[in-house]
């Protein structure tokens, strides 16, 4: 009898995998969060500054929304022209620490980047100095599966670094 159990739970086993084929191994596409400026660094009709100088680093504003549930942070990047940043490889850049809040409330929210951080985020610090004349641009950190790297979105848009 115990025997008649085993065969059958696993003839159960290999009907739920044959017949359980729901699933892709497509990219997920989760999209990018938006820097609040026109590339030059600070609106004219908002007057709200995507990026601001401080006396330790940076201040970044951004408008973004992830509810996703494989949403793990965000990664900056930079480079000397807006077409490299935009065009690095997803690995290079700087993932920010803790986050300070998940971003599910449609909102402008900040985050800092500075080695030695100020405090002012409401999101999360980047640990790393920005180079000014370069561009930056972040992407959206998501959970991908154990043991397979991270995914990110495609690039938000690429702001100059004043």
């Amino acid at each position: 009898m115990k025997n008649c159990f085993k065969k059958l739970n696993i003839l159960i086993f290999l009907l739920i995998l044959n017949y359980c084929n729901n699933y892709s191994t497509r990219p997920l596409s989760i999209n990018p969060l938006i820097i609040l400026s026109p590339i030059s660094g600070s609106s004219s009709t908002t007057q709200i500054q995507g990026i601001e100088r401080t006396s330790t680093g940076h201040i970044l504003r951004v408008a973004v929304q992830n509810v996703e549930l494989t949403f793990k942070g965000y990664r900056i990047f930079q480079a000397p022209t807006e077409e490299q940043v935009q065009n690095l490889n997803p690995n290079r850049g700087i993932n920010c620490g803790n986050l300070i809040q998940i971003p599910n409330v449609p909102t402008i929210y900040t985050m800092e980047s500075s080695t030695n951080p100020l405090g002012i985020a409401n999101l999360c610090v980047f640990p790393v100095d920005l180079i000014s004349g370069y561009y930056a641009s972040i992407r959206v950190v998501y959970f991908n599966g154990i043991g397979v790297e991270d995914g990110v979105s495609s690039p938000s848009n690429a702001v100059f670094i004043p």
